[in-house]
């Protein structure tokens, strides 16, 4: 059986559940472009992907305290403080009479088991000392539970679509290709943010595998809803 073949309530099913699937993408990218028109300074697309991914070769404590950290230091001369701490690769005895009073006032309201930022967990000195000295681990550990979900879940976006094309009249080179492409430029996408980390012409990578997914959601939900619901097979003449 084919699309075009099923029950009209079957048909109105699935037309509803590709609905949803495309009104959910459209809010999705609408929030993205609303949170993104917040920021000030206007960057390029390939840009603010390499503002996303790219790691700085600079110790993980230095570049959060410049950056997403600053603002929760209670004074200027706190901030300078840990700075310092960090230009010393953290240094034991430096901490002990400057820094520890700093890291409980400012930072273990967030950085502690069963807070929200427990995942760097800075009760534990050794965590936090090992943030004052470059390593890719920490900036891998947050990538990897930042890609995960999203490489287990946008795959659900396109099974329905792959799903509809294999009951459709199509046959040959574009059955396969929009059955299996937009799996393809997934992959692409999310393992390119890993290359990204270290090479930052890699973004051009995340870029075209995001664009090609957009593109390809869109022709197969039009594609699909065509042999549901238009499609009208060529009789065959004796």
């Amino acid at each position: 059986m084919q699309l075009h073949q099923l029950d009209k309530s079957v048909k109105i099913l699935i037309s509803l559940v590709l609905l949803c699937l495309c009104i959910g993408l459209f809010q999705g990218y609408l929030y993205l472009n609303l949170k993104s028109s917040t920021s000030s300074t206007k960057v390029s697309a390939v840009q603010s992907i390499q503002n996303k991914f790219f790691v700085p070769k600079t110790p993980l404590l230095e570049y959060k305290i410049k950056g997403s950290m600053r603002t929760y230091f209670e004074t200027e001369e706190d901030f300078k403080t840990m700075l310092t701490w960090v230009k010393k690769k953290g240094d034991d005895q430096f901490y002990e009479t400057k820094v520890a009073t700093i890291v409980e006032d400012s930072c273990l309201d967030c950085h502690a088991p069963n807070e929200k930022a427990y995942f760097a967990d800075y009760t534990n000195y050794s965590n936090l000392k090992d943030t004052t000295v470059f390593k890719y681990r920490p900036y891998l550990v947050s990538m990897l539970r930042k890609s995960h979900p999203h490489m287990l879940m946008i795959p659900f976006l396109f099974i329905p679509f792959s799903i509809l094309l294999f009951y459709s009249p199509l046959i040959g080179f574009k059955k396969g290709f929009l059955m299996n492409a937009p799996y393809v430029f997934i992959l692409i996408d999310i393992n390119a943010w890993f290359a990204t980390m270290i090479f930052k012409e890699a973004a051009i990578f995340i870029l075209i595998g995001a664009f090609f997914q957009l593109i390809l959601f869109f022709i197969n939900l039009f594609v699909s809803l065509y042999y549901l619901w238009f499609y009208k097979p060529t009789q065959n003449k004796a």
